[in-house]
């Protein structure tokens, strides 16, 4: 084979302006739209008594404005959810300074190779333990929260998280676009 004929071949055609418009623009739009709303239904949904899918076709079917007003209500962000975020991600980050052996990541692009400590194991059995230890149920008047603490404030809690992930949604997009 001639080597122009070679190249030609070789070359892979640019894939068209429709794909590169749906895997581009199309899917992340629909993913950002789409899920959380199935975050904030799965959240009303697990708070119901009978959490199973005929509760939510008949609570959809029955009225959906009302469906749609009860869903927002259950997943609205309180300041409890938030103080209970701010909480566990803050014993999370003290967590992450536990000392543990150094590994190194794979090697990047530009010949960096990460280090980080392995304390991972450790942060798996002393979250939890704290988490337990800290509760009423355990420690009497003294606990700092009742172990149901997370299935209270669940749906607030993923209205916030969702609300902190469309802003850094934005944030990232904004960064590279402008």
């Amino acid at each position: 084979m001639a080597p122009a004929a070679a190249a030609v071949a070789s070359a892979a055609p640019a894939p068209p302006a429709t794909a590169y418009f749906f895997n581009h623009v199309v899917v992340p739009v629909l993913l950002m739209t789409t899920t959380p709303v199935f975050c904030h239904v799965t959240a009303w949904l697990t708070a119901q008594a009978s959490p199973t899918l005929t509760t939510l076709v008949s609570a959809l079917a029955r009225d959906p404005a009302a469906f749609a007003a009860d869903v927002l209500a259950a997943s609205t962000p309180t300041w409890s959810a938030a103080a209970l975020l701010v909480g566990f991600n803050g014993l999370a980050l003290l967590l992450y300074a536990i000392p543990g052996e150094t590994k190194y990541g794979p090697l990047t692009q530009n010949g960096a190779k990460p280090a980080y400590a392995d304390n991972g194991m450790s942060h798996c059995i002393l979250f939890p333990l704290l988490f337990v230890l800290g509760a009423k149920e355990v420690v009497g008047k003294h606990g700092l929260y009742r172990l149901s603490i997370l299935f209270d404030h669940f749906g607030p809690t993923v209205g916030l998280l969702n609300l902190g992930g469309l802003a850094f949604c934005l944030l990232l997009y904004l960064k590279v676009y402008l």
